[in-house]
Protein backbone atom coordinates (compact mmCIF):
# COMPACT_ATOMS: atom_id res chain seq x y z
CA UNK A 1 0.00 0.00 0.00
CA UNK A 2 2.90 2.37 0.80
CA UNK A 3 4.35 1.93 -2.70
CA UNK A 4 0.91 2.46 -4.27
CA UNK A 5 0.53 5.68 -2.28
CA UNK A 6 3.99 6.77 -3.45
CA UNK A 7 2.88 6.29 -7.04
CA UNK A 8 -0.14 8.52 -6.45
CA UNK A 9 2.09 11.16 -4.89
CA UNK A 10 4.38 11.09 -7.93
CA UNK A 11 1.42 11.76 -10.24
CA UNK A 12 0.12 14.52 -8.00
CA UNK A 13 3.60 16.07 -7.80
CA UNK A 14 3.92 16.12 -11.59
CA UNK A 15 0.62 17.91 -12.04
CA UNK A 16 0.25 20.09 -8.94
CA UNK A 17 3.63 21.00 -7.45
CA UNK A 18 4.61 24.61 -7.78
CA UNK A 19 7.91 26.38 -7.38
CA UNK A 20 9.49 26.55 -3.94
CA UNK A 21 10.77 29.20 -1.61
CA UNK A 22 14.00 28.86 0.33
CA UNK A 23 15.67 31.03 2.96
CA UNK A 24 17.40 34.25 1.85
CA UNK A 25 21.12 34.81 2.10
CA UNK A 26 22.24 31.30 1.16
CA UNK A 27 26.00 30.71 1.02
CA UNK A 28 27.79 30.99 -2.30
CA UNK A 29 27.47 27.78 -4.23
CA UNK A 30 24.20 26.62 -2.67
CA UNK A 31 21.25 26.10 -5.01
CA UNK A 32 18.72 28.94 -4.99
CA UNK A 33 15.02 28.18 -5.12
CA UNK A 34 12.67 29.91 -7.54
CA UNK A 35 10.09 32.25 -6.05
CA UNK A 36 6.51 31.27 -5.41
CA UNK A 37 4.57 29.11 -3.04
CA UNK A 38 4.57 25.46 -2.19
CA UNK A 39 1.82 23.00 -3.03
CA UNK A 40 1.59 21.95 0.60
CA UNK A 41 2.22 25.34 2.23
CA UNK A 42 -1.39 26.10 3.13
CA UNK A 43 -2.59 22.63 4.04
CA UNK A 44 -0.02 20.27 5.48
CA UNK A 45 -0.52 16.59 4.90
CA UNK A 46 -0.82 14.35 7.94
CA UNK A 47 2.57 12.90 8.90
CA UNK A 48 3.15 9.33 7.78
CA UNK A 49 3.03 6.35 10.09
CA UNK A 50 6.57 6.43 11.44
CA UNK A 51 6.38 2.86 12.71
CA UNK A 52 6.19 1.30 9.28
CA UNK A 53 6.36 1.89 5.57
CA UNK A 54 9.02 3.22 3.25
CA UNK A 55 9.88 6.22 5.47
CA UNK A 56 11.61 3.95 8.00
CA UNK A 57 14.02 2.13 5.70
CA UNK A 58 17.26 2.08 7.77
CA UNK A 59 20.43 3.70 6.57
CA UNK A 60 22.94 0.89 6.14
CA UNK A 61 26.12 0.67 8.21
CA UNK A 62 29.50 1.52 6.75
CA UNK A 63 32.64 -0.61 6.71
CA UNK A 64 34.33 -1.35 10.04
CA UNK A 65 37.96 -0.53 10.78
CA UNK A 66 39.61 -3.95 10.92
CA UNK A 67 42.80 -2.71 12.59
CA UNK A 68 43.42 -1.92 16.27
CA UNK A 69 44.42 1.70 15.68
CA UNK A 70 41.71 4.36 15.84
CA UNK A 71 41.70 7.56 13.84
CA UNK A 72 43.10 10.53 15.78
CA UNK A 73 41.19 13.76 15.12
CA UNK A 74 42.81 17.18 15.45
CA UNK A 75 41.50 19.63 18.10
CA UNK A 76 40.10 21.77 15.28
CA UNK A 77 37.58 19.01 14.55
CA UNK A 78 35.62 19.95 17.68
CA UNK A 79 36.51 23.61 18.32
CA UNK A 80 36.71 26.76 16.19
CA UNK A 81 36.97 30.44 17.05
CA UNK A 82 33.89 31.31 15.00
CA UNK A 83 31.64 28.57 16.45
CA UNK A 84 30.38 28.71 20.06
CA UNK A 85 31.02 25.58 22.09
CA UNK A 86 27.85 23.51 22.44
CA UNK A 87 26.35 22.88 25.89
CA UNK A 88 27.79 19.84 27.66
CA UNK A 89 24.92 17.41 28.38
CA UNK A 90 26.49 16.03 31.59
CA UNK A 91 29.56 16.57 33.73
CA UNK A 92 32.65 14.64 32.71
CA UNK A 93 31.78 14.28 29.03
CA UNK A 94 34.20 15.27 26.24
CA UNK A 95 33.11 16.40 22.79
CA UNK A 96 34.61 14.04 20.19
CA UNK A 97 32.63 15.03 17.07
CA UNK A 98 30.87 18.25 16.10
CA UNK A 99 29.21 18.68 12.72
CA UNK A 100 29.76 22.46 12.55
CA UNK A 101 33.50 22.50 13.21
CA UNK A 102 34.18 19.20 11.47
CA UNK A 103 32.60 20.25 8.18
CA UNK A 104 35.03 20.07 5.26
CA UNK A 105 35.33 19.82 1.51
CA UNK A 106 37.18 16.53 2.02
CA UNK A 107 35.16 13.37 2.53
CA UNK A 108 36.17 11.65 5.76
CA UNK A 109 37.88 14.68 7.32
CA UNK A 110 37.33 14.65 11.11
CA UNK A 111 35.41 11.41 10.55
CA UNK A 112 32.57 13.13 8.66
CA UNK A 113 31.20 11.96 5.32
CA UNK A 114 28.44 13.51 3.23
CA UNK A 115 26.09 11.39 1.21
CA UNK A 116 22.56 10.31 0.49
CA UNK A 117 20.26 7.31 0.32
CA UNK A 118 17.88 6.63 -2.57
CA UNK A 119 15.26 4.51 -0.72
CA UNK A 120 13.51 3.38 -3.88
CA UNK A 121 16.58 1.35 -4.84
CA UNK A 122 18.11 0.42 -1.46
CA UNK A 123 19.48 1.60 1.87
CA UNK A 124 23.12 2.05 0.82
CA UNK A 125 24.94 5.24 1.81
CA UNK A 126 26.16 6.89 -1.41
CA UNK A 127 28.82 9.63 -1.10
CA UNK A 128 28.13 13.01 -2.69
CA UNK A 129 30.75 13.92 -5.28
CA UNK A 130 30.41 17.66 -5.97
CA UNK A 131 31.63 20.36 -3.56
CA UNK A 132 31.42 24.16 -3.80
CA UNK A 133 30.86 25.40 -0.23
CA UNK A 134 28.36 22.56 0.08
CA UNK A 135 28.23 18.91 -0.97
CA UNK A 136 25.84 18.06 -3.81
CA UNK A 137 24.63 14.87 -5.45
CA UNK A 138 24.35 16.63 -8.81
CA UNK A 139 23.71 20.35 -8.62
CA UNK A 140 20.82 21.63 -10.76
CA UNK A 141 19.60 18.05 -11.28
CA UNK A 142 18.58 17.34 -7.65
CA UNK A 143 18.01 19.57 -4.62
CA UNK A 144 20.04 17.15 -2.48
CA UNK A 145 22.90 18.90 -0.68
CA UNK A 146 24.66 19.28 2.69
CA UNK A 147 26.34 22.48 3.85
CA UNK A 148 27.99 23.09 7.22
CA UNK A 149 24.77 23.58 9.13
CA UNK A 150 21.98 23.17 6.55
CA UNK A 151 20.89 20.35 4.29
CA UNK A 152 18.15 19.56 1.81
CA UNK A 153 16.68 16.30 0.45
CA UNK A 154 15.09 15.65 -2.95
CA UNK A 155 11.59 14.33 -3.45
CA UNK A 156 9.22 12.71 -5.86
CA UNK A 157 7.14 15.88 -5.45
CA UNK A 158 9.57 18.62 -6.47
CA UNK A 159 10.00 21.74 -8.60
CA UNK A 160 12.56 23.88 -10.41
CA UNK A 161 13.16 21.30 -13.11
CA UNK A 162 14.71 18.82 -10.68
CA UNK A 163 14.38 15.09 -11.27
CA UNK A 164 11.49 13.65 -9.27
CA UNK A 165 13.27 10.98 -7.23
CA UNK A 166 13.53 10.58 -3.46
CA UNK A 167 16.90 11.23 -1.83
CA UNK A 168 17.56 11.38 1.89
CA UNK A 169 20.51 13.69 2.69
CA UNK A 170 22.79 11.89 5.18
CA UNK A 171 25.55 13.43 7.29
CA UNK A 172 27.63 10.52 8.65
CA UNK A 173 30.24 10.35 11.40
CA UNK A 174 32.47 7.26 11.64
CA UNK A 175 33.50 6.43 15.18
CA UNK A 176 37.13 6.34 16.32
CA UNK A 177 36.22 5.15 19.84
CA UNK A 178 34.90 2.02 21.51
CA UNK A 179 32.22 2.15 24.18
CA UNK A 180 29.33 4.30 25.33
CA UNK A 181 28.69 7.59 23.54
CA UNK A 182 26.09 10.31 23.89
CA UNK A 183 24.61 11.95 20.78
CA UNK A 184 23.03 15.39 21.06
CA UNK A 185 21.93 18.11 18.70
CA UNK A 186 19.08 20.09 17.24
CA UNK A 187 17.07 19.94 14.02
CA UNK A 188 14.66 22.56 12.69
CA UNK A 189 13.54 24.22 9.48
CA UNK A 190 16.15 26.67 8.25
CA UNK A 191 15.33 30.32 8.87
CA UNK A 192 12.97 31.54 6.16
CA UNK A 193 12.11 28.07 4.80
CA UNK A 194 8.38 28.64 5.09
CA UNK A 195 5.72 26.26 3.86
CA UNK A 196 5.91 22.63 2.91
CA UNK A 197 4.96 19.60 4.98
CA UNK A 198 8.29 19.42 6.83
CA UNK A 199 10.91 16.70 6.90
CA UNK A 200 11.50 13.49 8.82
CA UNK A 201 14.72 13.73 10.84
CA UNK A 202 16.47 10.54 11.95
CA UNK A 203 19.55 9.48 13.88
CA UNK A 204 20.83 5.92 13.38
CA UNK A 205 23.84 4.03 14.72
CA UNK A 206 25.08 1.22 12.47
CA UNK A 207 21.70 1.30 10.73
CA UNK A 208 19.68 1.00 13.95
CA UNK A 209 17.30 3.93 14.32
CA UNK A 210 17.51 5.76 17.65
CA UNK A 211 15.52 8.90 16.84
CA UNK A 212 12.81 9.86 14.36
CA UNK A 213 10.76 13.05 14.31
CA UNK A 214 8.69 15.03 11.82
CA UNK A 215 9.96 18.64 11.87
CA UNK A 216 7.71 21.33 10.39
CA UNK A 217 8.83 24.67 11.86
CA UNK A 218 11.77 26.82 12.92
CA UNK A 219 11.36 25.80 16.57
CA UNK A 220 12.28 22.22 15.72
CA UNK A 221 13.43 19.76 18.35
CA UNK A 222 16.52 18.72 20.25
CA UNK A 223 17.72 15.17 20.82
CA UNK A 224 19.85 13.50 23.49
CA UNK A 225 20.58 9.83 22.82
CA UNK A 226 22.68 7.15 24.49
CA UNK A 227 24.41 4.59 22.28
CA UNK A 228 27.26 2.12 22.12
CA UNK A 229 29.85 2.48 19.38
CA UNK A 230 32.86 0.63 18.10
CA UNK A 231 35.76 1.82 15.99
CA UNK A 232 34.23 2.17 12.53
CA UNK A 233 30.63 2.40 13.76
CA UNK A 234 28.57 4.85 11.69
CA UNK A 235 26.30 7.50 13.18
CA UNK A 236 23.93 8.91 10.58
CA UNK A 237 21.95 12.16 10.70
CA UNK A 238 19.23 11.89 8.08
CA UNK A 239 16.97 14.45 6.36
CA UNK A 240 14.04 12.69 4.65
CA UNK A 241 11.52 14.65 2.51
CA UNK A 242 8.33 13.90 4.40
CA UNK A 243 6.01 11.84 2.18
CA UNK A 244 8.34 12.50 -0.77
CA UNK A 245 7.53 16.24 -0.87
CA UNK A 246 10.73 18.35 -0.84
CA UNK A 247 9.03 21.77 -0.89
CA UNK A 248 10.75 24.30 1.43
CA UNK A 249 12.83 21.51 3.00
CA UNK A 250 16.00 23.44 3.85
CA UNK A 251 16.85 22.07 7.30
CA UNK A 252 19.23 23.19 10.05
CA UNK A 253 20.73 20.01 11.53
CA UNK A 254 23.47 20.29 14.18
CA UNK A 255 25.03 17.10 15.56
CA UNK A 256 27.47 16.35 18.37
CA UNK A 257 28.97 13.16 19.81
CA UNK A 258 30.33 12.93 23.38
CA UNK A 259 32.05 10.34 25.55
Amino acid sequence: MARALLGVLVLLGASCATEQTDPPGRAIGLPSRDGGGDAASDAEASPPDLDGGDTTVPVGPGPRDAGPDARVDAPACTAASDVPAPPVPAAGLTLIAYSLTGFSGTQGSCGWSYGYVAPATGSAFLPMTQFDDAWHVQDQTYWTYLARDVGHPNGTITSGGRVAVEHWAVRRWSSNVNGAVRITGVVRKATGATGGNGIVARVAVDGAKLFEQVVTDETGTGFDLAASAKIGSTIDFVIDPNAGDDGADSTYFEARVWR
